[in-house]
């Protein structure tokens, strides 16, 4: 039990820094997200890290941000409770259509708006943090590189945090981030799912992180004539290099 409170039922996925679980809140009787700190990744940056997204998203209520309940330690281990998502996430979904597509992308902006409005930075969006509900909402999840205008810096000046095939040319060259970052994250997403590809790719992750800082972007209209003239100019502007 987590928490006094949080029943683990079952492993839901992992990474670098920890375990998703299904769990119970005996409390409230409701089915819940647990976002647990593994031994394995039991340091203080990733601690400190899993914390800052308990706060960052907490401060958020809106319909397209993932919503967060609780936060705390167990045993040395930091814990963040967050409502269960039953969905796909986008890298699991194929756009069927324009339509979609910017259906899609209108809500990633309504939430990526929110979060900025209130001086908080995703840092690390990509299709794996957007999920997709069953009703069809959109949600943005996974704030654990979220940097807040107001809180100590977690990562040390020059250290490059995020998904290459998603980092702004600034935050490669090891710039603070910025709304703008999220944005070009935004415009990567935007390609591929018109496109069906990424507007970057390469042989191993150096050369993408340098088609970043140095390659012009191909129209994503050359891979999908549906794609109109708008689009092309959307993305052109999100992905333009500062």
């Amino acid at each position: 039990m987590i928490g006094d409170r949080y029943i683990l039922q079952e492993e839901l996925g992992h990474g670098a820094m920890g375990q998703v679980f299904k769990a119970m809140d005996n409390v409230l009787q409701r089915t819940v997200a647990v976002k647990l700190l593994t031994k394995a990744s039991d340091d203080d940056e990733s601690q400190r890290r899993l914390m800052i997204e308990a706060q960052a998203i907490a401060q958020l209520n809106h319909p397209n941000i993932v919503s967060v309940y609780d936060a705390g330690i167990e045993q040395d281990r930091p814990y963040v409770v967050m409502e269960l998502l039953v969905g796909k996430t986008l890298d699991q979904h194929k756009t069927t259509s324009i339509e979609e597509t910017i259906a899609i992308t209108s809500q990633i902006c309504d939430g990526l708006e929110e979060a900025h409005r209130q001086g908080i930075i995703h840092r690390d969006l990509k299709p794996s943090n957007v999920i997709i509900s069953q009703d069809g909402n959109i949600k943005l999840m996974d704030f654990g590189l979220a940097r807040m205008s107001n809180v100590t810096r977690v990562t040390q000046e020059g250290t490059i945090i995020g998904t290459f095939n998603y980092l702004a040319p600034e935050l490669i060259q090891g710039q603070p981030a910025s709304a703008q970052s999220d944005l070009y994250a935004l415009g990567v997403i935007l390609f591929e799912m018109i496109a069906g590809k990424p507007p970057f790719e390469g042989e191993n992750p150096t050369a993408v992180l340098s088609q970043h800082l140095y390659a012009p972007v191909v129209r994503p209209s050359t891979f999908n004539e549906e794609a109109p003239a708008v689009l092309d100019e959307l993305i052109f502007n999100l992905l333009e290099k500062i």
